[in-house]
Parts: C-alpha cells; structure tokens; sequence
C-alpha cells in the first residue's frame, strides 16, 4: 500500500467523522453573546445525536438558514413541534415573517431557533419555525478558548413557551369556558324572552279584564223601555 493510497483512505475517515460523527468548527458573531464569544469559540459538534433523537429545549445546534441554505447559524432551541411561542418583535433584521401578538403554534416537524444576544440575532423571530430537517448538528461542549470548556449554559431568554399538552389543554379549557358563556348568555336571554312574554300575556289579561269592567258597567246602564 503506497502513501496516497494511506492519505487517500485516511482523508476519506476523518471526512466520514466529521460529517456523520464529531465535528471541530467555530462560531463566530455576536447573536450568542454571552454563551459564545463574538471572536470566535472553537465548539465540538455531534453530527449524529440529532439523527437519533429529536432536539430539545436549550439545545444549542447549528442549522442551515432558511433565507440562505449555504449559510450555517448557530442558535438555541426555545420551541419544539406542537409548543406555543409569545416573543417580541425584534428590532434588527429583515421581517420576512409576519409577527403576531398572539403569538405562534410551532408546525409539526419544526422548531424555534432563537440567539441568546437577542438585541442582535437574525433567527425564527424574524424567518419563523424552520424544518428541524435543516439542523445539521448539535454544539456538545466548547473546546476554545481553554479557560472556557466545558459544555454551554442554558439561557433563558425573553420569549415566552408554552409546551403542547398545556397549550393543548389551555385551548380546551378556553374553548369549554366560551361555550358555556354561550349557553349562560342563551339562557339569559331565554329567560328574558320568558318574562317579556308572561309581562305580555299579563299586560292583555289586564287590558281584557279592564275592558270586559268596562262593558258590564256600560250594560248595567241601559234601560229596556
């Protein structure tokens, strides 16, 4: 076996490694700030984990843009598939997605990415849920700078989550209370409909009863000559 050969088969593992098992990358930018360093902080990826199960809450992963699918961002998980999410309107950032104070309901096989520096973060705020198909990866630990490994912190952040069952629940709850309002403000005016017509049918009986007064009284003055 002669040296290319070796180099050959040797680039052909390290190239299965890191795009099926472990990758070494860095991230650069402000949209992670404090968790990642602006600069630079040199991470290790798994390129599998996610293949195997599904991504969580707070997971950092590194995903293809859906604005520019050659483009890699890397953000936290706050919304998975099913959750209902209340965030603010960003104040950076193209808005190709439209915001709603109501908030959004994450599309089954999609998930909400957002960056921790949210003053400064291009993410789902601004593109929406995106298909979990595009994670390629989730961060395990940081590697560099040397005084900082270890793996990354959970950071809440300003939006607010509601996980599928609750909101699921939540729903039915709200729904059962607008039906019985329905049903209280129907029997309401049923029973006002009720006492306007017993008013009515009294208010005839009186006109009746007045009228037939009238007639006797009327009778009893006439004189047969």
């Amino acid at each position: 076996m002669d040296f290319s050969t070796s180099l050959f088969q040797f680039a052909a593992i390290v190239y299965c490694v890191q795009t099926y098992v472990l990758d070494v990358t860095m991230c650069v930018g402000p949209s992670m700030l404090p968790t990642l360093n602006s600069a630079g902080d040199i991470i290790l990826l798994s390129r599998f984990l996610h293949r195997y199960r599904p991504v969580e809450i707070n997971d950092v992963v590194l995903a293809k843009s859906p604005n520019n699918p050659k483009q890699i961002v890397c953000k936290r998980v706050v919304g998975l598939p099913g959750d209902h999410i209340q965030y603010k309107r960003p104040r950076c950032g193209n808005m190709e997605f439209s915001y709603s104070k109501q908030g959004i309901v994450v599309p089954d096989g999609h998930i909400w990415l957002q960056g921790d520096n949210e003053s400064n973060s291009t993410d789902s705020r601004h593109y929406g849920p995106i298909p979990e198909a595009l994670v390629t990866g989730i961060v395990c630990l940081r590697i560099w700078p040397l005084f900082q490994v270890g793996t990354l912190k959970n950071k809440t952040v300003g939006t607010t989550r509601t996980e599928r069952k609750q909101y699921e629940h939540d729903q039915r709850m709200e729904k059962r209370k607008k039906v019985a309002a329905k049903k209280a403000k129907e029997a309401e005016a049923k029973e006002i409909q009720e006492a306007k017509e017993v008013q009515e049918a009294k208010e005839i009986q009186e006109t009746n009863a007045t009228k037939e007064t009238k007639d006797t009284k009327d009778s009893s003055h006439i004189v047969e000559v």
